[in-house]
């Protein structure tokens, strides 16, 4: 499997165990849109820290 595809399939897989802290299922869920191209990704559940440097590299 190529890096990129991956590296989605893990993210996703982040975002949907349930046995995850929260705050990771969250920020695999944020991670999963923005590599599916999605433009204006709610990163409000992230601690501001994280979002502000997601903003940054987007």
């Amino acid at each position: 499997m190529r890096k990129p595809v991956r590296s989605f399939v893990e993210v996703q897989k982040m975002a949907a165990v349930s046995s995850a802290p929260k705050i990771l299922q969250e920020l695999g869920r944020v991670l999963t849109q923005i590599m599916a191209g999605v433009k204006d990704v709610d990163l409000s559940s992230l601690p501001r820290e994280w979002a502000e440097l997601i903003k940054s590299q987007t």
